[in-house]
């Protein structure tokens, strides 16, 4: 029997389902056999092997290379000028900045009151998690289909008070991928000016498309205590194994405490991982080159022309298998709602209460574990995300061949039939 699904055990759930054979239809790994890894990660693997790297670390901020490369594509897509000392690198993903960042602020404000942080929901559990741990109260803004999931100055400005902290935004969202608006962000940050409270934007699904929006972030305002979150992850194949993440920030102070605690937390990135981000990287500043003046300089064009058709097949089979589950939904009643994301590889499903009461699923804890025993197949319930509770919200990723999705979400629906 499966026991209650917390939010601080969902790991449990995957990996209980994991050694009873599940198909995982929500995982952050992309399959090896669908998405082959990028030419210049194998370049940079295979440099590693030959011995041409000095094996190590570096800073605990990553090494000056990484940071200046981080800093010039930052530097494209913002819209300003940023350096290395703008940036912060870290081991654990992304999820090792959000503890970074939780460290600091909650370390930067100890003879204060403050210690609300103010969390959009859904959002990605891990945040909320960072937050308690550091000994900080997350206070949760709903969000809602009608508004793409995403939060509101208003519904913001509701949950302000003389303990807020920080507001944490995640643009695009997860599990949505759905951007905020600019003119809305702008005032969110408005508000945090008004009350020096920090405002964080984990990007992490910024990138995580052919054709996605320049958010422009530290652009909209001066405001010194902005803080984005980003990587590689979510945007390239594989990526998100090498576990690696980073903050940037424009206010030097604000930099300076990341990098105390990347260097008691999480301490440095491998110069192997780091020769692996540097490689791809410069990939993407001969992108922002290109898609700018036009060309590139020639000793980079073939690998630059090889690496661009990877991209582009990597998020052509991405969208393939989102259309064609999409329309397998329009084929099931007991779909209710589905969001289509702006970018990613994520759909967020909604389906019926009174559909599914008769199979004794009156919520998505009891989904969840309905369609293990049923088919063999893991969802993530909406309650890892705090979806509302009084719907029945699940998760899954496009992160296999376009076809084989098709042929397991199928069988998801069918047994809810």
């Amino acid at each position: 029997m499966w026991r209650a699904i917390k939010i601080s055990d969902i790991s449990d759930y995957f990996e209980i389902a994991g050694r009873k054979g599940a198909v995982l239809l929500d995982t952050s790994n992309f399959r090896m056999r669908s998405y082959p890894i990028l030419s210049c990660i194998r370049d940079s693997l295979n440099k590693i092997k030959s011995g041409s790297v000095e094996l190590g670390y570096d800073d605990p901020s990553g090494s000056c290379t990484l940071r200046e490369l981080i800093a010039i594509h930052e530097s494209y897509y913002e819209g300003i000028e940023l350096s290395s000392s703008n940036v912060v690198v870290n081991s654990g993903g992304v999820t090792g900045s959000f503890s970074n960042v939780f460290q600091y602020i909650s370390k930067s404000n100890r003879k204060s009151s403050k210690n609300e942080v103010i969390i959009p929901t859904p959002s990605y559990g891990a945040i909320s998690r960072g937050v308690l741990y550091e000994g900080l109260r997350p206070v949760f803004v709903p969000t809602s289909f009608k508004y793409r999931f995403q939060s509101r100055s208003e519904d913001i400005k509701s949950k302000i008070s003389d303990r807020t902290l920080g507001i944490f935004l995640t643009s695009p969202g997860n599990p949505c991928c759905s951007y905020l608006d600019n003119e809305e962000l702008k005032k969110i940050i408005n508000l945090a000016q008004e009350i020096d409270s920090f405002v964080v934007l984990d990007a992490i699904f910024e990138e995580a498309s052919l054709n996605f929006q320049k958010q422009r972030f530290f652009s909209i305002s001066d405001y010194r205590k902005l803080i984005k979150i980003t990587g590689p992850s979510k945007d390239r194949p594989h990526m998100n194994d090498f576990r690696v993440g980073w903050s940037i920030s424009r206010d030097i102070d604000v930099i300076k405490g990341l990098y105390l605690a990347s260097e008691v937390a999480g301490f440095s990135v491998s110069r192997s991982i780091d020769e692996i981000m540097k490689s791809e990287m410069s990939l993407r500043i001969c992108k922002d080159r290109y898609d700018r003046e036009g060309k590139v300089p020639d000793k980079n064009y073939p690998t630059f022309i090889r690496y661009t058709k990877e991209v582009k097949s990597f998020f052509k089979k991405i969208r393939e298998g989102l259309n064609i589950a999409l329309d397998l939904c329009q084929g099931y009643t007991v779909v209710d709602k589905i969001y289509v994301p702006e970018v990613g590889n994520l759909l967020f499903l909604k389906v019926g209460k009174h559909h599914l009461k008769s199979k004794g699923v009156y919520n998505d804890d009891s989904l969840s574990k309905y369609v293990f025993d049923k088919v063999g197949i893991t969802i993530t319930p909406g309650h890892f995300f705090m979806a509302n509770p009084n719907e029945i919200w699940f998760r899954v990723t496009m992160a296999m061949d376009p076809e084989e999705f098709r042929v397991h979400l199928k069988n998801v629906l069918d047994c809810l039939k």
